[in-house]
């Protein structure tokens, strides 16, 4: 079962968004009961929530969730991606978001939000609130062959033939003169400091020029691969030893220097 309580697009955000007291959100402090409701109500052995608003809780309101979820029998279920590919990706989400006009470099980026990429400090508030035997830890792999919706319903023990679900979705991949270009879009749009900044944004991505466009746009910087996963070696290796797992032996699928022309 996938609780309608706290939907918001795909994922249950407003579970962890009502504990950050985010009510712009549409969340309120009855969201959790309202969840609840619904998951006694339906008789149910499996449920499953899913929201990437969970990992950076605070250990605090991780506490509060374990509490109001205690009567339940709970697995919590990490999936983890190779840093120097989850980060080239969280930034070229963060320069293509339609919501926000963000214009700082990846170095920039990167810097602020490093800390992000310490999966054993993740997995380990987790741990103290469920215990360790109650995590489960994933690898995501980018690589075109990989079935992520089969992988999650394995670790979960359901049949994939038997989920009949057929209209998931995937998030677009980035490539680099893409990201290059929307960064010198945002930096032009924030110096001239326009009201409508994000609505000619916009209308600049739904653009059928903007791939023609990129694939002639100058790239300026490109992610060091080697110098990002030394960074995390440390807690990587210590995350694999404790946990008993091999994470992240393959190279990652990194992003297209140019836009995939369409057929």
């Amino acid at each position: 079962m996938y609780p309608k309580a706290g939907i918001v697009g795909w994922g249950h955000h407003n579970i962890p968004w009502s504990l950050l007291g985010r009510l712009e959100s549409g969340a309120d402090s009855s969201m959790l009961e309202q969840l609840i409701t619904e998951i006694d109500g339906a008789h149910q052995n499996k449920i499953i929530l899913s929201s990437e608003e969970i990992s950076p809780l605070p250990e605090n309101n991780i506490e509060k969730l374990k509490e109001r979820l205690n009567k339940y029998d709970i697995k919590i279920i990490v999936y983890l991606r190779r840093q120097d590919a989850y980060f080239p990706s969280l930034y070229g989400e963060a320069v293509r978001s339609k919501e926000q006009v963000y214009s700082n470099d990846f170095n920039t980026f990167f810097k602020k939000c490093q800390q992000e990429g310490n999966y054993y400090n993740l997995v380990k508030k987790f741990e103290k609130e469920f215990g360790k035997k109650n995590i489960i830890i994933r690898e995501y792999d980018a690589q075109d062959d990989f079935d992520l919706i089969n992988d999650f319903l394995i670790s979960v023990g359901v049949n994939k033939a038997e989920y009949d679900r057929k209209d998931y979705q995937c998030n677009l991949g980035n490539n680099y003169r893409s990201i290059a270009m929307l960064s010198f879009i945002n930096k032009l749009l924030n110096k001239l400091n326009l009201k409508n900044k994000q609505h000619i944004k916009r209308s600049l991505l739904s653009s059928s020029l903007f791939n023609s466009m990129a694939m002639a746009f100058p790239i300026s910087q490109i992610p060091n691969s080697h110098e990002i996963m030394n960074l995390y070696k440390s807690s990587n290796e210590k995350l694999c030893f404790e946990y008993g797992v091999s994470l992240f032996k393959s190279q990652p699928k990194q992003m297209q220097f140019s836009p995939k022309k369409k057929s």
